[in-house]
């Protein structure tokens, strides 16, 4: 069984099919069964302040930004993505992560691992300016739930497979923004 389906690869599907896939030998039966996420990550949205904030916003209006939970972006590159946010007009929620440290000789012995707060990686005053237009959260967001919900219409990413499964069960257009390791190749292969 394979966590797939057959529109969303394939040319893989295709390699199964045509024997292509183990030489000198059958291929086994093979069933796609995909795409499957797990579940038993239910949040309760009358706790939750995403889903709160999610629930006063329109259906399809809210852009849901989330570089993973090791998706670390420069302090200036949050900056601009703020910028960008803030002038676009469009909702949004935000998972930030804290940037790295500026002092690349920084170790975690000496201050490096310290949690910043969103004050200091956001442009000043951009809470304020943003107001209900948006939501910031720092370092995790319930994202099947997120994903699930009427309001999001739009999902920047970075491609990391679960994500990408997530927004596809979700029905969610991604915008791509692969950061490392296979993320690249899964922008190229979702293409």
């Amino acid at each position: 069984m394979a966590n797939t389906f057959v529109g969303f690869e394939e040319r893989a599907v295709d390699a199964f099919r045509e024997g292509k896939c183990i030489p000198n030998g059958p291929t086994p039966p093979i069933y796609f069964i995909g795409p499957l996420i797990a579940g038993g990550n239910h949040v309760d949205p009358s706790e939750n302040e995403c889903l709160k904030w999610l629930n006063s916003q329109p259906s399809k209006s809210v852009v849901f930004l989330c570089f993973g939970s090791q998706g670390v972006l420069k302090k200036e590159q949050l900056k601009e993505i703020a910028i960008g946010l803030q002038k676009s007009e469009q909702g949004f929620l935000w998972m930030v992560q804290d940037p790295p440290p500026d002092d690349k000789k920084t170790d975690s012995n000496s201050g490096g691992g310290k949690e910043v707060g969103l004050d200091a990686i956001l442009p000043d005053g951009f809470k304020g300016r943003i107001g209900d237009k948006g939501m910031v959260v720092k370092n995790w967001a319930p994202q099947p739930a997120i994903l699930s919900h009427e309001s999001v219409g739009g999902f920047v990413s970075h491609c990391r497979w679960n994500s990408v499964l997530e927004a596809v069960v979700a029905g969610v257009p991604l915008v791509a923004w692969p950061l490392y390791a296979e993320q690249k190749m899964n922008r190229v292969y979702l293409v």
